[in-house]
């Protein structure tokens, strides 16, 4: 196995990587080791996917790996979360979109009429954070940082179920078990002591609420601990928002990717506004602006923990032992990249350079 050097990188920094590939008229292929898979084929000079791997062909690998015990099997990322990635990254739209913007825009309005005395606030749901749809998915001008006309309002069994998710780690006897089910042992047995799928994406979620509290002026909503059965979380998260809504008069919007805690809060008194994901059985052939893939390939990371990039020795970790808090604001990655070769060497030199740039840029008090 060829030595290799880690170098963390940044979601624009991928842009070098994309750069390189360019250079040599190679595509981009992303690979998942552990399943020996094609995800997708970029061709970087063009912008554009060439080929992908469909939800079938992933979905009958994916059951193939499986191993036996429940929590693993469960823990395996499959077509759920390439749609996913897919979205998060901006790539594809929220299937309702549109409307979920005119909405929440039509509920800026009001907020602002002076003829309504009653204060609108808006809620929001664990999966928006999973989802990365403050960061990524809505536009400023319907939820710009500091808003006065939408108060922001958080639960605390938001925070506390993004929490509680991601102190979860892959134990010595949950690598042993994997390693004998996927393909790429050696570099299986680096997840040890390394966060499930879940607890990955609830990192980068929990980056996104912590901002949105720095950001913004943001109301927490009082929530009892949470039931240990998952499933009444939403139904105690949506309670909540009503607690919270009683105890201040006004119309509570929760935004939510979940048609099941459009009931919950119903039930609770509050308005969902629910944003329903795109049915997709593939990755759209064609035009793909080269930042969207850089987000995908970053959300991709966290989400399948490891990639490479097909045809070479150059590897992607998502998470990695000492990943810090601003590594995971800051959506970086972590870059394996062999110390021989034209490539990797040219990757290298060119993350080395912009990364001077900038640091000169931030020294001269104008980045």
């Amino acid at each position: 196995m060829p030595e290799a050097a880690n170098a963390a990188a940044r979601v624009g920094d991928l842009q070098v990587v994309l750069n390189a590939f360019a250079e040599e008229g190679r595509d981009v292929v992303l690979h998942y080791p552990f399943y020996d898979l094609d995800i997708l084929r970029y061709d970087p000079s063009k912008g554009e996917v060439v080929s992908s791997i469909d939800a079938r062909e992933l979905g009958e690998e994916r059951a193939r790996r499986a191993p036996k015990p429940d929590f693993l099997r469960r823990d395996l990322p499959g077509w759920d979360d390439v749609r996913a990635a897919l979205v998060s990254s901006g790539a594809t739209e929220f299937a309702n979109a549109a409307d979920v913007r005119a909405d929440l825009a039509r509920a800026v309005e009001n907020a602002k009429d002076p003829r309504n005395p009653r204060p609108v606030y808006l809620g929001f749901d664990t999966n928006v954070f999973y989802h990365r749809i403050l960061r990524r998915n809505l536009p400023h001008e319907v939820l710009p940082p500091g808003n006065a006309a939408l108060q922001r309002v958080a639960s605390e069994g938001v925070r506390e179920e993004l929490e509680t998710a991601f102190a979860v780690k892959y134990t010595e006897r949950d690598v042993e078990t994997l390693g004998a089910t996927l393909a790429d042992h050696r570099r299986v047995r680096a997840l040890q002591n390394r966060s499930i799928r879940k607890g990955r994406l609830a990192k980068a979620g929990h980056t996104d609420l912590a901002r949105m509290r720095k950001d913004s002026r943001v109301v927490s909503a009082p929530c009892p601990p949470l039931p240990a059965e998952a499933e009444r979380h939403d139904k105690a998260i949506a309670a909540s928002y009503g607690d919270f809504v009683n105890a201040n008069p006004g119309e509570l919007l929760l935004l939510t990717a979940d048609q099941g805690m459009a009931h919950h809060a119903l039930a609770a008194g509050v308005r969902p506004v629910v944003l329903d994901l795109p049915r997709l059985d593939t990755v759209p052939r064609g035009f793909l602006d080269e930042r969207d893939f850089c987000r995908f390939v970053h959300d991709l990371a966290i989400s399948f923990a490891h990639l490479q990039l097909g045809g070479t020795e150059i590897r992607l970790w998502g998470e990695w032992s000492g990943k810090r808090p601003e590594e995971w604001d800051s959506e970086t990655v972590l870059l394996e990249l062999p110390t021989a070769g034209k490539l990797p060497g040219t990757i290298e030199r060119d993350l080395t350079a912009a990364k001077k740039i900038e640091a000169a840029f931030r020294g001269s008090g104008r980045a």
